[in-house]
């Protein structure tokens, strides 16, 4: 699978995003720190993560984890 990701981040403009940075991944972990890593900074509103077609917004790291982690395996402590 290839996800994209786009990080949007807070914009002058009241109301809109601008698009801070641009990336694909086939591997959902080298995606799930692309995001943990975007949502650590400040100026970074939402991303958007594209999959075989369909795009969707994702506001914080539960999100994420929530929609995108579930089938992962865990590693026991």
């Amino acid at each position: 699978m290839r996800y994209k990701l786009e990080v949007m981040g807070l914009s002058m403009v009241p109301f809109e995003s601008r698009l801070l940075s641009e990336a694909e991944f086939d591997d959902v972990s080298d995606l799930r720190d692309a995001v943990f890593n975007a949502f650590s900074s400040d100026q970074v509103n939402h991303v958007w993560i594209a999959l075989n077609g369909e795009r969707r917004i994702v506001t914080n790291c539960a999100q994420f984890q929530h929609e995108y982690m579930q089938d992962m395996p865990t590693v026991a402590s």
